[in-house]
């Protein structure tokens, strides 16, 4: 209760409306809220491209996440947003690197996402005049919500 709470606070806050998202859990759980949430990710309309998904796993280790197709409902939901929300659940937490993939198997039993990604902090590039750029590709904002 106190994420719908908090989610729905930032978003009017941040003038967030709608919110992007494929995830059938977060769509499950706005539900019987008033927040937009639309899955129209070429919706050329939307000013903020803010998007809330779950993740696979976070690995503690690295302070990395653990996304993929089929938490989130499309890569569209990690790939493109500038401002990434994801909900994850304390049982998702993985010691290492190479913990990840005994914990994806187990949860999958052989039907493996299509494609996962593991988002570490921003992207870094000195691709031009050799200038360093933060954030040039992927998301710029990233925030976590543990949810009991």
């Amino acid at each position: 209760e106190h994420f719908k709470e908090a989610i729905q606070q930032f978003a009017v806050e941040n003038n967030w409306q709608p919110l992007l998202s494929t995830s059938p859990e977060i769509k499950d759980i706005f539900d019987d809220t008033e927040l937009i949430i639309s899955d129209d990710y070429k919706d050329t309309n939307i000013k903020k491209n803010v998007s809330l998904i779950t993740c696979e796993c976070m690995i503690a280790q690295t302070g990395s996440i653990v996304v993929s197709d089929s938490c989130s409902g499309s890569r569209a939901a990690y790939s493109f947003a500038d401002t990434l929300l994801i909900m994850a659940r304390p049982s998702q937490f993985v010691s290492k690197l190479k913990d990840i993939f005994p914990f994806i198997r187990e949860k999958y039993q052989g039907n493996l996402p299509s494609g996962m990604s593991i988002i570490s902090g921003p992207s870094q590039s000195k691709a031009i005049d050799n200038t360093l750029v933060i954030g040039a590709i992927g998301c710029k904002q990233v925030a976590l919500f543990l949810v009991e």
